[in-house]
This record gives structure tokens, C-alpha cells and sequence, in this order.
């Protein structure tokens, strides 16, 4: 047999922690910050292989894929850090962003673009040659920290799937 479900579902009021300033007293809250939309497939096909009077074997193929956007942050920003994971990464201290238009979970980071090979590009850059390069971002001609951060992608899966067998 073969079941396949669509889904496309709104969610308000998502709940994540927003940061405070650690002189408040409290650097982050839970509160409800925003819209997040899902939309995806399930689809499962199970069969009997083998159905006798001692001996049985069923296998069942599971996939499915979800779509995730942030619609909307309710807290005045078009981005935030999240710490829901309840880990603080080095890059801004968060390894995971909520930003409108992207998945829940966005990586942020710098992509890396070969090595300095060049002695005037790398004294440009205060590096020298054989550093890692990382590209420029906002196209200024010199890589800075903290400007020239991209999305370089999602904790979410791109899909999953999985095959059970029971005799």
C-alpha cells in the first residue's frame, strides 16, 4: 500500500529565546517572536513480501521533505541570534540565526576562498601567503570579520528517509 500527505502550515507565535543584554540580569527569555511556514510530503509504501503460516516479512520505505520559512519577526529585526540549541558558537557567539526568508536554524559564516597567494592582496588583508582566504562579502576589495559574513546554510535536512523490515 501507498500513502502520500501534502502539508502547508502557518504557525504565529513561535517561540524562541530572545537575547537580552547580560546587564539586565538575564541575557534571553523565551517569548513569541515571530510566523514560520512548513510545507513538505510524507510518503510511506508498505508491502508484504512474504506472508506464510510460520513466516512473515513486511518492508515499509518512508521519505519526506519540509520546507521552512520564517515569514515574519515580530520583534522590530529582520534577524536574530538563536540560542535554542542551548550552544553558543564563536561567530557573533551564536552557531544559528532565525532571519525572515530563511529556514529556522540559518548558518551564518564566512566561505573560505583558497589561500593567499598573492603578497599585495595578503598585506591588503593583513595575512600572509598560504592564509586562508575567505571572500569579500560586500565587495569593498578587503575582507573584514563581522562584515563579510554569509549564509552559508540550515540545520535542517534536505530530506529524510528510511526502510524497516519485520519478520
Amino acid at each position: 500500500t501507498f500513502n502520500g500527505e501534502y502539508y502547508n502550515k502557518v504557525t504565529d507565535d513561535i517561540l524562541f529565546y530572545d537575547l537580552f543584554p547580560y546587564h539586565s540580569g538575564a541575557p534571553e527569555v523565551t517569548s513569541n517572536v515571530g510566523s514560520v511556514q512548513n510545507r513538505g510530503v510524507e510518503l510511506t509504501l508498505h508491502s508484504v513480501n512474504i506472508s506464510r503460516n510460520r513466516l512473515s516479512w513486511t518492508t515499509n520505505f518512508t521519505y519526506s521533505k519540509n520546507n521552512n520559512e520564517v515569514l515574519n519577526i515580530t520583534t522590530g529585526v529582520d534577524e536574530f541570534e538563536s540560542s535554542s540549541a542551548g550552544i553558543k558558537g564563536t561567530l557573533n557567539g551564536s552557531l544559528n540565526w532565525v532571519i525572515e526568508g530563511e529556514p529556522i536554524g540559518t548558518f551564518k559564516g564566512y566561505i573560505y576562498d583558497g589561500v593567499y597567494t598573492d603578497q599585495a592582496t595578503a598585506d591588503l588583508n593583513n595575512a600572509r601567503l598560504g592564509d586562508p582566504k575567505y571572500k569579500d562579502i560586500d565587495g569593498d576589495g578587503v575582507f573584514e570579520e563581522g562584515d563579510d559574513i554569509a549564509i552559508i546554510g540550515n540545520a535542517l535536512p534536505d530530506f529524510t528517509a528510511g526502510v524497516l523490515n519485520k519478520f
